[in-house]
C-alpha cells in the first residue's frame, strides 16, 4: 500500500512541475486570436456570406470585407 501512495505523490509532483515548466512567464494563454495588448481583435462580416472573420485575416476592397479570395473575386466581377 505504501508503494501505491508513493506512486500517487510522484505523479502529482511530476504534473505540478510540468505545469510550471509550461507556464514560465506566469501568464496563461487565452484561447483564440488575441493581439499583443491582450484585447480581442475586431471581427468584420463578409459581404457575400456574412461570416465574421478577424479584420487582420479579412480581404477588403474599398468599404467591404470578405472572408476569402473567392468571395472577393465573386463580388468584384
Amino acid at each position: 500500500m505504501a508503494k501505491f501512495w508513493l506512486l500517487v505523490i510522484a505523479v502529482i509532483i511530476i504534473l505540478f512541475v510540468m505545469r510550471l515548466a509550461g507556464n514560465r512567464n506566469g501568464k496563461r494563454r487565452a484561447p483564440g486570436n488575441m493581439e499583443e495588448s491582450g484585447a480581442p481583435e475586431e471581427m468584420v462580416p463578409c459581404a457575400v456570406c456574412g461570416i465574421h472573420v478577424p479584420r487582420s485575416e479579412a480581404r477588403n476592397a474599398g468599404h467591404a470585407y470578405y472572408c476569402c479570395e473567392e468571395h472577393l473575386h465573386r463580388s468584384i466581377g
